[in-house]
């Protein structure tokens, strides 16, 4: 006998919310459904084997058709061809109480599929249509050849089951059912939609009503994708309110609006009757634009819906404590459309089936426990399946990563940690590999940062690398003198720095007396021949002994050439300030340009415990991660990338601090 599963049955969210999915079942297929007793039960329309192409009339009053099958003298509505059946209605049961919140649920009453009914007829054709077209793009664009989802060990086509239920904003995907429907005699995929609108009684007003939701393609298409991401990622709402809720919804919205011919960016845009092709007022979700959001309980007023993720999760706290959309949706799923509008920014240079098989195919590129997933795990993942896909670099790519650039959703560190950074073995490992790139000897003044050249052009200045961010402490931004770009000397170093860190986000530090080399610093100095001075100079700190530093540069001759293993003793002058020579030269401490490091919270290129009090600032008030050159305050002190800068940072801080080599594994530079 086959063991029923002992959850409860799908979350129903509140009103105008798209629902979630439950863990899965035992897998089945379709045309062999089990009660109770362990036996075969056949439904009306199984042992149908002609195809049969009836007309519906659509919601906008135009004519489709439909392929049913029929037995010669019954037709139903089962697309055998596709393995979907339209079954009984649904009902609607209140008052669950699992313990945790409050449970709406919406079941059919029996799985039998539906004969031809004149009464019902147009809206249900239409849905088991509609689902027919998703089945199709998932399976013609993702290659899904497997709509079992049940259980993913298991190979073959379970088949879809759509029923519709009255009297709700709804709409909602289960993989299986208990006895709170009295369907408790089988484990299916269960597609439920909505029909009428509840704020009929309440509004008496027409204009706000909307149709049965299985009219619309891009909410056929989120409700699969809940039976999609459920069995690969294990996303189901155990936990409400939380950011991976928030992400699960935004995947559905994605893929759902992409399975339709030209997406409207309008998640539910085709539901309301308000709504004409040309003129979508009302939406569960502007993609587009998510601040415009008009959902018809709040007639003509914008739901604040986020596009910046700093924003949203800065803000969440106070919104689930007071929502002000509460019997609208959690306060999880304002934050969606930080997703959902990154998904529409892409759109704008990506393709649609490209940019749909970018987002399922990221499903795969989760780590760790997507259960616990971020909107930076988001990122990553997204920009794993572009790269994988397209290469890197691409036009795709770049397109992923300047979408979510303008949402905020940012890398927070460079994939070298802090530690890597100070590791001999790892600059080696660098010089070896760089100084293939850039030759001893050979000339940077190609114009081209990433080539080199045989031949000497003189004081040539083609070649320049843009500084990027830079700061001095306190979070002053700083574009050096008129050295912008940077070029010569001066960006030779700032390339290989780049090269090895992976950010170019730096904080310029002149502060000779307290100045203590670090491997991969750019020194800029003043060149002393004997005491004939020469003007200033850039090096690339490679190596660091005891009282020696081995550095590499260029155009020390006024010739562009490269150099890699100059060698020089550092020591102090009298008044403590820091110099290197070699017995003829004398390079003089001018400043030093280092990346910004997670947890330099004063940004002067060492973690000590000046950090923690400038921690303690931000962490009172004192001082605003939001003022000038906030950004690069909120990635140095917001360590553990959540967007909130608060004790739990501060303890990392104090590992960071107290435990350098072990905790600094773990961290590395701002990408800004």
């Amino acid at each position: 006998m086959r063991k029923k599963l002992t959850r409860t049955a799908a979350s129903a969210m509140a009103i105008f919310t798209l629902a979630s999915v439950v863990p899965a079942g035992l897998p089945i297929q379709a045309a062999d459904i089990y009660n109770d007793n362990n036996a075969s039960v056949v439904y009306p329309g199984d042992n149908a084997v002609d195809a049969d192409y009836k007309t519906f009339t659509t919601f906008r009053g135009t004519t489709a058709q439909v392929n049913c099958v029929s037995d010669g003298n019954n037709t139903w509505l089962v697309d055998k061809k596709r393995n979907i059946r339209i079954i009984m209605n649904g009902r609607r049961v209140v008052g669950y109480n699992t313990g945790t919140k409050y449970e709406d649920f919406h079941y059919p009453t029996s799985i039998a599929p539906l004969a031809m009914d004149t009464n019902t007829w147009n809206t249900k054709a239409e849905m088991l249509y509609n689902v027919g077209q998703v089945y199709d793009y998932f399976k013609n664009t993702f290659r899904i050849d497997n709509f079992d989802f049940t259980d993913p060990q298991y190979v073959g086509d379970q088949g879809l089951y759509v029923f519709e239920f009255d009297n709700s904003g709804d709409a909602r995907s289960n993989i299986r059912t208990d006895g709170r429907g009295k369907c408790d005699d089988y484990y299916v995929n269960l597609l439920g939609f909505g029909q009428d609108d509840i704020y009929d009684q309440a509004v008496n007003d027409s204009d706000k009503c909307f149709y049965n939701m299985g009219v619309d393609i891009g909410i056929i298409g989120h409700e699969l994708t809940h039976l999609l991401v459920n069995r690969e990622l294990g996303w189901w709402p155990a936990n409400m309110d939380t950011e991976t809720e928030a992400l699960m919804e935004a995947y559905c919205d994605i893929l759902g609006e992409l399975c339709e011919k030209e997406p409207d960016w309008k998640v539910g845009g085709d539901i309301f009757k308000a709504n004409t092709p040309s003129n979508k007022i009302y939406s569960f979700r502007d993609m587009k634009a998510p601040g415009t959001t008009k959902n018809p309980k709040y007639t003509n007023v914008n739901i604040e819906m986020y596009d910046d993720y700093s924003n949203y999760m800065r803000n969440y706290e106070g919104l689930k404590k007071n929502n002000p959309y509460a019997s609208v949706m959690f306060p999880c799923y304002l934050g969606t459309t930080v997703i959902d509008h990154a998904a529409y920014l892409m759109s704008k240079s990506i393709p649609k089936d490209k940019l749909a098989t970018i987002w399922y195919c990221s499903i795969f590129h989760y780590t760790g426990d997507a259960t616990k997933a971020t909107f930076v795990d988001c990122r990553n993942a997204v920009e794993s399946a572009t790269t994988q896909i397209f290469g890197s670099p691409s036009a795709e790519l770049k397109a992923v990563q300047d979408a979510f650039e303008k949402v905020r959703v940012k890398k927070h560190r460079t994939e070298i940690s802090q530690a890597e950074a100070a590791s001999t073995q790892y600059m080696s490992d660098f010089v070896r590999n760089e100084s293939y790139k850039f030759p001893e000897g050979r000339y940077w003044n190609t114009g081209d940062s990433d080539t080199t050249s045989r031949y000497s052009k003189g004081n040539d200045t083609t070649t320049s690398l843009p500084m990027g961010p830079t700061t001095f402490p306190g979070f002053r931004s700083s574009f050096w003198q008129n050295e912008e770009p940077y070029y010569q000397c001066a960006g030779f170093a700032k390339k290989l720095q780049i090269d090895y860190f992976g950010t170019d986000t730096f904080v310029q530090n002149s502060d000779a007396v307290h100045y203590v080399p670090e491997l991969g610093d750019h020194l800029r100095v003043e060149l002393y021949h004997k005491s004939e001075p020469m003007g200033t100079h850039s090096v690339f700190v490679r190596s660091i002994n005891s009282n020696s530093i081995v550095f590499a540069d260029c155009n020390y001759n006024k010739t562009n050439v490269i150099r890699w293993n100059k060698k020089v003793s550092y020591s102090r002058d009298m008044n403590n300030n820091f110099f290197m020579s070699d017995g003829t030269y004398t390079y003089k401490f001018v400043w030093v340009e280092r990346p910004i490091k997670q947890g330099d919270t004063n940004a002067d290129g060492v973690i000590n415990n000046d950090d923690l009090t400038a921690m303690d600032n931000i962490i009172n008030g004192n001082v605003s991660y939001r003022m000038h050159d906030g950004l690069l305050r909120e990635f140095t002190a917001d360590i553990n990338g959540d967007y909130l800068i608060n004790n739990n940072d501060k303890e990392l801080l104090s590992q960071l601090i107290n435990n350098n080599d072990n905790s600094r594994w773990k961290y590395g530079f701002v990408i800004n």
